[in-house]
């Protein structure tokens, strides 16, 4: 009688063990869904896997987007972190002010773009260093980062730029 109450509990800790987990899988999915919707809106589910999925990636500096004037990021180190900020909500403010109106002015600082490129696809990104704003260029939808995010983009950005090769075409 002892032997058959222990291997009954042992099944419902089975049971509520693998409960727990797909509970918390579906949790985490939620909150990844929940955490990427801003961010969907403001470049749209294919443009946001173009940002972190792109061959090529080019930077140019105060928006001059003469190939000449490109500088390729595509293997510079930190890449992958400068990505994950432009995709996740959680290093944005929103709503921002300007995300609520486009049509606000863009203030005059350090801007750079960054063009992420894959087959026939592409997508402009503004990133103003000095307000921290970040633009879609094709829709003129801007959000600004967080402070902390925006301070460690301007100190990317300039070290990248800083020593960076220009790109042949």
């Amino acid at each position: 009688m002892i032997n058959q109450d222990k291997s009954v509990s042992g099944r419902w800790l089975t049971v509520v063990t693998l409960t727990v987990c797909v509970s918390l899988v579906i949790y985490a999915l939620w909150q990844r869904s929940v955490g990427t919707q801003h961010i969907r809106q403001l470049w749209g589910a294919e443009q946001a896997r173009l940002i972190q999925h792109a061959q090529q990636v080019t930077l140019y500096h105060e928006g001059r987007l003469a190939p000449a004037d490109g500088q390729d990021l595509s293997t510079a180190p930190g890449l992958v972190h400068l990505r994950a900020t432009l995709v996740d909500d959680r290093y944005f403010h929103w709503p921002s002010q300007r995300y609520r109106n486009p049509s606000a002015p863009v203030p005059n600082g350090d801007h750079f773009v960054v063009r992420f490129a894959a087959d026939q696809m592409q997508i402009d990104v503004g990133i103003d260093l000095s307000t921290g704003m970040v633009t879609n260029l094709a829709t003129s939808q801007s959000v600004q980062l967080i402070d902390s995010s925006r301070q460690a983009v301007a100190a990317y950005l300039k070290a990248t730029t800083a020593g960076g090769q220009t790109v042949e075409r």
